[in-house]
């Protein structure tokens, strides 16, 4: 049997893993009778009895949050998902906090194989869960991944929650799912078996391992192990009916019909997998009528489900119903004609979750294809036979089979359009002078090896043909390129060869000759390119990607691209080229994510904060950087609440990135939360080499007056960092702030030999200040500014320090410089007009002018100009101005002096 049958087979579990839980509630003292005769029933294991006793305790007390948890796990326990969730909500609303009633919400989505819901609530995990609560929340999300083909994604997600808790059940079945979707039934086998091992009482692990035994036709072991699995479950799930599947294996339909009948007693009993199981035991007993009407059923409430199209068109079939057949027969043929090759060894049964719940069992084809096969004995010209036949064997891989059975539809001239179609896509072109299959098996014997790539050693974890070492893969894929001359792909696994066992020269050149057989080969050209770039061939690889258009340049070719065009002096259309690859695919997350970069570093934050609006939960997931753009430019926006939100739904989605709790501190310290100390904590323990949280520690402790221990905390970052100029900037800031102003001095002087830094020059320049050194103070920003004239922050502290020292002259000349380079600066408007009252008075209104229409509502824009244009003799003007401001603001005291003033000063002769 192909190991491929495993590969959908491990969804089955997906709608029936709970992990068993204890079943606590916090007695107060005053705990309501039917509680404590709750917890008794619970602690005897009679969850219905429990489940009961607590509906009545909550007719008696609907706000206790006790109650409502409490029948929300036993409801999970239970299997009534719905409830559980409902339950649970209600407590969180009466203030059951979140990390406590998270868990049982995944859990209830989980149950009823709500698989998007799952990533989408752990994606907004709280950020306070213990590890243990990531852990198993984080297991959930990696199985909900791999259940939806996201394997790569469900790997790092799994591997997470097992680095937070090695023996997490769900994380464990999780990566045995992923192992079994790629193929590797024994090291799906292994994760079972240590999930077993740690957890020998988890209906769930039981489970997942009479799917696997199902999937390579284990029937007496899948039956134990599924028998296991419905013992362990205090309610009846649909468990029973592959349990039942399994027995039907076996011919032990009684058996089968007894657990079928269980199921009857319950709501499942409808259910249309219930219903395929149904119709599977009537049909192995050639009770066709009986499993027409059950197949029926279920084809009702899911007509997509392939598996039981498949058995209600072989029911038809022999109960000769050929007009109802070839409806199920043509659904059937689409969509073996839609699927990729390697996933037509794929069946599906379906689980509670119907869009993602395929699976397959080792009986599924055969079983169908030995009653046609003996059919088309007696009938061989029937044409929907003819057709299942041939789809069957495309199912199962079987090529040549699937071929006779199409040579005899085209002898009888069968020829429905949509299954011939189908037929000339098996057969090998007319012209082909070698064995097709042999060719393709020896391209995927290289790709596999490439794909998994050397080990340090130079070995490959070789499997049948395919290569075992470095020079194998390389003497195979010039084996390739020798018997298949002219032939693109064995150039391309060539130059993939030499790629992947380091040997970049070799590479290119093969991808050259690849394009010169083929120029119309995208991703080759793409993949030269990139070697082009890295060999610092600039030019080159520019003028191999302005080739492409924006479909076939991709993403990554446009940023790519991006990058030569600013390297060689052609920014502006980089960026240019970003803007058309994202009008024309909005979903290009890393494109978008490239721009708003840009943005926030020319300071354009309202563009930053549009690129990153509204961002889906998978978006977010693959590319984080948008969260951290749009917190950054929020938090510059002086949005700290808002960044706050950002930072928080980036902890959520990834909350184990040392970044992302440093960020979120950021903005809780400057939102005045106290929270911040905990996240600068949170991402220390996540990375304690992460610099920026370690510095970002220093300051934490000192707003919390710990200064013994941001003393030690230094001392660590010496230890731990050496010299860098960021740490002595930080032992600097730290002296300044605590008033040790020559131990200030000397830090920030050593950080300062390393490269003149912005912060550290002005935290000196007050340093020095705060030493009376005035002179010095203003030497340190001057001389910086010779080599930054643009720099802002310097400019207003300097022309602050010459308004301080009563130097108002060299103090407008600043603000004037400034206005120069900022135009729209409010405060350096403001300021020039003030100082250049007695100089040019006109000129100075003017400057108010322009600050007070930027921003009307602006206090001090508003005092300023009223009291020039009274000065000047505009009374009418000035008071209007100074009473409109007023009435907005009538706490300001200045405003309203100067109000005061205007009204009493003697109108002009």
């Amino acid at each position: 049997m192909s190991h491929q049958r495993f590969a959908r087979a491990l969804i089955c579990a997906s709608a029936l893993l709970i992990a068993p839980q204890s079943i606590t509630f916090a007695q107060d003292g005053t705990a309501d009778p039917k509680m404590l005769e709750a917890q008794r029933f619970i602690e005897e294991g009679d969850l219905r009895s429990a489940f009961v006793t607590l509906l009545d305790a909550a007719q008696s007390a609907p706000e206790s949050v006790e109650i409502r948890q409490l029948l929300a796990t036993t409801a999970l326990e239970l299997a009534d998902f719905g409830r559980a969730e409902k339950e649970i909500e209600r407590a969180m609303q009466l203030g059951l906090p979140e990390p406590d009633g998270w868990l049982v919400l995944v859990r209830a989505a989980f149950g009823r194989g709500d698989m998007d819901r799952v990533i989408s609530l752990v994606v907004q995990m709280p950020v306070q869960a213990s590890p243990a609560v990531r852990a198993e929340l984080l297991g959930l999300r990696g199985y909900a991944e791999a259940a939806q083909d996201s394997l790569q994604r469900a790997k790092r997600t799994l591997d997470q929650a097992l680095s937070l808790d090695a023996l997490n059940l769900h994380a464990l079945l999780g990566r045995a799912l992923v192992d079994g979707r790629r193929g590797d039934q024994d090291g799906a086998r292994r994760w079972i078996d240590q999930a077993i091992d740690g957890h020998p009482d988890a209906a769930d692990a039981w489970s997942l391992l009479g799917d696997l035994e199902m999937s390579e036709g284990n029937f007496d072991a899948a039956t134990d192990a599924f028998a296991r699995a419905v013992d362990l479950r205090p309610a009846t799930t649909l468990e029973r009916a592959r349990l039942a599947l399994a027995l039907t294996q076996l011919e032990r339909f009684d058996e089968a019909e007894a657990e079928l009948s269980v199921i009857s007693d319950r709501a499942l009993a409808a259910h249309p997998y219930t219903q395929y199981v149904k119709g599977r035991v009537a049909f192995a007993q050639q009770r066709y009528e009986a499993a027409a009407e059950a197949f029926g059923s279920c084809y009702s409430a899911m007509p997509n489900f392939l598996a039981n199209r498949l058995y209600l068109a072989a029911t038809d079939i022999l109960l000769d119903n050929d007009e109802q057949a070839m409806e199920h027969v043509t659904f059937v043929a689409s969509r073996t004609a839609s699927e990729p090759r390697a996933e037509r060894l794929s069946g599906g049964i379906v689980t509670t979750q119907p869009r993602k719940g395929i699976s397959v069992d080792a009986s599924q084809y055969p079983v169908v294809e030995e009653v046609l096969l003996e059919a088309v004995v007696h009938d061989p010209a029937n044409a929907p036979l003819l057709q299942l036949l041939a789809s069957l064997a495309l199912l199962q891989g079987k090529s040549t089979e699937a071929e006779t059975f199409f040579a005899r539809m085209r002898e009888s001239q069968l020829t429905d359009p949509t299954v011939m179609s189908l037929a000339e896509a098996i057969e090998p072109p007319p012209n082909a002078q070698t064995d097709l299959g042999d060719y393709h098996r020896r391209l995927l014997a290289v790709v596999g090896a490439i794909q998994q790539g050397p080990s340090s050693s130079g070995t490959l974890p070789g499997n049948g043909e395919a290569p075992t070492n470095a020079d194998d893969l390389i003497e195979q894929a010039l084996a390739l390129k020798t018997d298949h001359p002219g032939e693109p792909e064995p150039i391309n696994l060539l130059a993939a060869a030499y790629l992947v066992t380091g040997r970049g020269d070799l590479a290119r050149e093969e991808l050259q000759n690849s394009l010169a057989i083929d120029r119309n080969q995208p991703d080759v050209t793409r993949n030269l390119a990139q070697l082009e770039a890295l060999s610092g061939n600039l030019r080159n690889a520019r003028a191999l990607l302005v080739q492409l258009d924006l479909r076939d340049l991709g993403s990554q070719g446009a940023l790519l691209l991006h990058d030569l065009e600013t390297k060689l002096g052609n920014s502006a259309e980089g960026l240019a080229l970003l803007e058309r690859v994202l009008e024309a695919h909005p979903e290009a997350a890393e494109v978008r994510a490239k721009l708003a970069e840009a943005a926030l570093q020319v300071g354009q934050l309202d563009r930053v904060l549009e690129l990153t609006e509204d961002r889906g939960d998978t978006e977010i997931t693959l590319v984080p950087e948008l969260l951290r753009l749009r917190g950054t430019a929020q938090l510059a926006a002086g949005d700290a609440q808002g960044a706050t939100e950002t930072f928080t739904r980036w902890v959520r989605s990834h909350p184990d990135s040392a970044e992302a709790q440093f960020q979120l501190a950021e903005s809780l310290a400057r939102a005045g939360d106290p929270g911040s100390h905990d996240a600068i904590q949170r991402a220390i323990e996540l990375d304690r080499a992460y610099l920026p949280a370690r510095l970002g520690q220093i300051k934490s402790l000192v707003r919390r007056d710990a200064l013994s221990e941001a003393d030690e905390a230094i001392d660590a970052l010496y230890r731990d960092f050496g010299e860098r100029p960021s740490v002595q900037a930080m032992e600097g800031w730290y002296a300044f702030t605590t008033g040790d102003y020559e131990r200030a001095q000397r830090s920030l002087s050593a950080a300062l030999e390393a490269g003149r830094n912005s912060e550290t020059v002005r935290l000196l320049s007050r340093t020095l200040w705060e030493q009376q050194a005035y002179a010095d103070s203003i030497t340190t920003l001057g001389e910086y500014l010779e080599q930054h004239p643009t720099d802002l922050d310097s400019l207003m502290m300097l022309a602050g320090a010459y308004l301080a020292l009563e130097q108002p002259d060299d103090a407008r000349r600043v603000y004037e410089h400034v206005v120069t380079v900022y135009p729209n600066h409010i405060p350096a408007l403001n300021n020039v007009a003030w100082l250049s009252r007695d100089q040019d008075l006109d000129a100075a209104i003017d400057y108010a002018r322009q600050a007070h229409a930027l921003q009307p509502e602006n206090a001090t824009a508003s005092d300023t100009l009223g009291k020039l244009l009274v000065l000047r003799g505009d009374k009418d003007e000035g008071i209007a101005i100074l009473e409109s401001a007023l009435k907005a603001h009538p706490d300001d005291i200045g405003l309203r002096t100067s109000l005061e003033q205007a009204l009493a000063k003697p109108a002009p002769n």
